[in-house]
């Protein structure tokens, strides 16, 4: 986060704090800043706080702390502290217990904070004046709640800091700190410095990381341009002898490589490398000139040094990502005959980034060595490597006591780190594909849609239970599809109990999810899991319906227009008997006043996005006048389909052979923003079901369902304005999901009106549920937060367990509640939790005993196979 600072009239900069990165790590542990804080008991969910800080809060409430000045009355509970090591300096604000209208509101007006640096540094003579606005952590410790607030100081003397918060107008007390016998102090030696003695002239900014580039380049022995330094004044230059005086004195020549992802692309295709891609300069040149001509992907090991090449890249992943795009320089090496790269722009070092970039080559050789070393820089100890070197770290407290606004940034290279380590081990690198399954054997595709090569290592049961060892093993490339079939052993069946049949045996519908295929990447030295998407065919039978592309020329009245990537019909009103294939790479729309009937087991199954755009006179209507119509799934498409003033009715979920799913309207991997929408009368398990991806429903309703309304998987959405009425099952269930529901009415569940389970957050605003057998439920780990809910003729109202043995217990906790006429208020489980307005609800035993048409709600199980 860069933060501007005022030096009297004259304006520089300072990197204060890196606060997102706390919110990254927090991303990686799982951690939403959600829910109210009860009675002080901390969010058992929330990140532990760090060590670095834990060891500091115990003490930081002593009023007699020398370090601190408190001249304001600290009635707002903020404390805070300094943590100063040799290169990193952080000041901390800090809060104990903190409400969400502090957070969300208090704290917006950010942090006045004034450094006074000593007069040793004659261009920082005055104070450095900011105002800071920082978002904070939560994090939990000793059994409480903490909002931390994280800001980052530079690296120079300092007499004296001043840190304070001006609260919002309606506000009548303010909080302010003096830090004065805080910080160590820095000793420079700017006379140590590799000081430029003769009369160069191609002065430029230092850049303060390239002393540890330096460090790092000498560890690979990758050459670069040595760069020294002059004083002039107050000012502090970086000096570098240029790249064609280095090739003259050194009597080489060099590759100069313009662009090279598409220099290497050309060799790795074995293509004619054009000379737009590259230059040659310096003497010898001729020899340079030879070596590219015989360049393509089985020499390449003969010409460049792709060991320094994965090393040069890699380092300049961990420091920077904008060097990676530009122009590489080769010389050739006395040693070994082979090019081998040379650093030269010290300016592009620092720069921030989003994503690292896709590796340079795919070379095997290349890729296992730039793999390796970018695991061990991230995991590189910078402190000590950089305490530990005199000359990096004289060089370090130089650049930043004579230029503030070039700090040399711990937590810059910790982001990058954590970068790289996601990027190594990403959470999607491959998708397995069920196309067939029966009892002796799976046959399914997988694509690897990572950046580095992965080996499938075998087939298991919920991540745990090895079924089946591939030997060998099969390798996949960056973006390599295989189809692979695996023969199962005979245990294979009875891993699967249907306790309620008790029985054996594998159901596709039920168990496919239970299915992971293992596979170990690269860059790791453990085995990852990938559950299978099931919706393929899973069997063969007359047409094979999810590869025959004639499937959507069977349509007389489809209309596809390949300069708009348009497909759309010719009629406003169709009927359509058979299955109805939309391939990928298009948008398929349907205008105001559409009607499609599908009849006698028609389908729709679109790769492409939705855009169902009705209007308020015109609406579009898709529905089974023989009420033997299959509906609708859009699978793996990557834009957003939009659907408004849309009506779906009588429609039962889509199937082929023995494949199936189980929503009459599904959206699989493929976002969806649905307004003004109804689903009614579905012969289906789920009126609407969505699988990983994110969706907005707002202004929909559901009614007359079969079994479920609508039911998410591993989604991140919301529901708002909506009606969900006369239901079979649950109004709105989620599994892994992060979902927040507003302004809903919810009348005639028959089991559940909001379910969230495994793992899943869900957030209740303003919504009503009525006459329905469970208003709310929280299973397995999923944590609830309410605020604002009325519940009414319901047999019970809130209930929080854990159902899977492979989850846990779970929370809700409620602001503001209404009921009338509820049979039983509270049924909580031992282990879980339930606030109702800041009171601990008491715990029972056996809840799931008592759930699922036993005592409470009603069975998936009666409802699925209920014919409306």
């Amino acid at each position: 986060m860069k933060t501007k600072l005022y030096l009297d009239k004259k304006t520089v900069f300072l990197f204060l704090g890196v606060p997102f990165l706390c919110l990254i790590f927090m991303t990686i542990l799982g951690v939403k800043n959600k829910g109210l804080v009860i009675q002080n008991e901390a969010n058992k969910y929330l990140a532990e706080l760090p060590q670095k800080y834990a060891s500091k809060v115990d003490s930081i409430f002593d009023p007699e702390a020398a370090s601190i000045t408190d001249t304001k009355t600290n009635k707002l509970g903020l404390e805070s502290f300094v943590l100063d090591n040799q290169i990193h300096r952080e000041l901390v604000i800090i809060k104990e217990s903190p409400g969400s209208i502090e957070l969300n509101q208090d704290f917006k007006n950010g942090f006045n904070l004034e450094i006074f640096p000593d007069n040793k540094i004659s261009g920082n003579k005055s104070s450095l004046k900011e105002k800071v606005n920082i978002l904070p952590t939560l994090y939990k410790y000793n059994g409480k709640e903490y909002a931390l607030f994280s800001i980052e100081l530079p690296l120079i003397n300092i007499d004296k800091l001043k840190v304070s918060y001006t609260p919002r107008a309606n506000k009548k007390q303010g909080w302010e700190r003096i830090f004065n016998k805080a910080f160590k102090e820095l000793k420079f030696n700017a006379s140590a410095l590799n000081q430029a003695k003769d009369n160069l002239t191609n002065r430029s900014k230092p850049n303060i990381y390239y002393p540890l580039a330096k460090k790092l380049f000498d560890d690979f022995d990758i050459k670069y341009l040595e760069h020294r330094y002059d004083i002039k004044g107050d000012s502090l230059f970086e000096i570098a002898e240029s790249f064609e005086s280095f090739l003259k004195k050194n009597t080489l020549a060099s590759l100069i490589v313009k662009t090279p992802r598409a220099f290497f692309s050309s060799i790795e295709s074995n293509r004619n490398i054009e000379s737009s891609l590259y230059s040659i300069k310096g003497e010898n040149f001729q020899e340079i000139e030879s070596l590219v001509k015989q360049l393509n992907d089985n020499e390449i090991e003969n010409v460049i040094d792709l060991k320094k090449i994965a090393a040069y890249y890699s380092i300049l992943s961990f420091l920077s990502d904008g060097c990676t795009n530009l122009e590489l320089r080769l010389i050739l090496s006395d040693n070994t005959g082979l090019l081998e790269p040379i650093f030269v722009d010290s300016n592009s070092l620092g720069k921030a980034y989003r994503h690292l970039q896709k590796p340079i080559l795919h070379n095997a050789n290349f890729l296992q060595e730039y793999l390796e070393n970018l695991k061990n820089l991230s995991e590189l100890d910078i402190t000590s490597n950089v305490i530990n070197s005199t000359d990096i770290i004289n060089t370090i407290y130089s650049i930043n006591a004579y230029d503030v606004r070039n700090p040399f940034s711990l937590n810059y290279l910790e982001l990058n780190q954590y970068k790289i380590k996601k990027n190594l081990l990403q959470s999607t690198m491959i998708k397995p594909r069920l196309i067939s399954i029966d009892k002796n054997k799976v046959v399914i595709s997988v694509q690897n849609i990572s950046h580095y090569p992965v080996t499938i290592v075998g087939l298991n049961h919920k991540q745990k239970k090895e079924i089946v060892n591939i030997n060998p093993s099969i390798t996949l490339l960056e973006n390599q599809l295989d189809t692979i079939q695996i023969e199962l052993p005979r245990s294979f069946e009875n891993l699967f109990v249907s306790k309620k049949k008790k029985a054996t045996g594998f159901l596709l519908h039920k168990h496919i999810y239970e299915l992971f295929v293992s596979f170990r990447p690269m860059a790791g030295d453990k085995n990852l899991y990938a559950s299978i998407i099931p919706y393929q065919e899973q069997e063969e039978v007359s047409s094979d319906l999810f590869r025959d592309k004639s499937l959507i020329n069977n349509h007389e009245h489809i209309v596809v227009k390949e300069a708009e990537k348009l497909i759309t019909f010719r009629k406003d009103s169709i009927v359509i008997n058979e299955p109805l294939i939309v391939p990928e790479g298009y948008t398929f729309r349907l205008r105001p006043g559409m009607v499609v009937d599908i009849v006698k087991g028609g389908k729709i199954i679109s790769y492409s996005p939705l855009r169902f755009i009705g209007n308020k006179k015109k609406g579009i209507k898709i529905y089974s006048s023989d009420k033997k119509g299959q509906g609708l799934l859009v699978l793996s498409a990557e834009k957003e389909s939009t659907l408004n003033y849309v009506v779906f009715d009588e429609l039962s979920n889509p199937k082929h052979g023995s494949w199936s799913v189980t929503g009459a309207i599904t959206f699989y991997e493929s976002p969806v923003k649905l307004t003004n929408t109804i689903f009614s009368n579905n012969h289906s398990e789920d009126a609407l079901n969505i699988v990983r991806t994110n969706f907005r429903i707002n202004r929909c309703e559901i009614n007359n369902t079969q079994s479920d309304a609508f039911d998410g998987d591993f989604v991140k959405g919301r529901v708002t304005n909506s009606i969900f009425n006369n239901l079979g099952n649950d109004a709105i269930d989620v599994s892994g999901s992060d979902i927040t529901v507003k302004s809903v009415s919810i009348k005639n569940a028959g089991d559940k009106g909001l379910s969230a389970g495994e793992d899943s957050i869900m957030t209740i605003i303003d919504t009503e549920v009525d006459n329905s057998e469970i208003a709310v439920a929280g299973k397995d780990l999923s944590r609830v937060t309410v605020d604002n809910i009325k519940m009414s003729n319901t047999k019970l109202g809130i209930t929080a367990f854990q159902k899977k043995p492979e989850f846990g217990p779970s929370s809700i906790i409620v602001k503001g509640i209404q009921t009338n006429n509820i049979e039983t208020d509270y049924l909580i489980e031992s282990s879980s939790t339930l606030f109702v307005d800041g009171k601990k609800i008491e715990t029972t035993q056996n809840v799931k005993d008592r759930m699922y048409g036993v005592e409470f709600g009603r069975s998936s199980a009666e409802t699925r196979n209920v014919s409306q």
